[in-house]
């Protein structure tokens, strides 16, 4: 399913989104969603056969609590872990 240039996917009876819907919902550019992931592991989203990143409600869900928590004056390194 496509809508205005956003993918979502349907797998295993469960919904996944690319980085462009994520960094919408989040409001996280996707440099900073890929930088959370790689330096933190903030989350790992799962890899869809061209590589991209497919990531899940509860991806979003965590990022979303993240920013939340880095807003409030948290660095994303002292929250990741949590």
């Amino acid at each position: 399913m496509s809508n205005a240039g956003i993918t979502i996917v349907a797998m295993e009876d469960r919904e996944i989104y690319t980085i462009r819907y994520v960094s919408i919902r989040t409001g996280l550019k996707p440099h900073v969603l890929r930088a959370w992931e790689k330096r933190y592991d903030a989350v790992c989203p799962r890899r869809n056969e061209t590589n991209r990143r497919l990531y899940s409600n509860s991806d979003i869900r965590r990022l979303q609590l993240l920013r939340r928590a880095v807003q409030s004056g948290h660095s994303i390194s002292q929250v990741a872990a949590l």
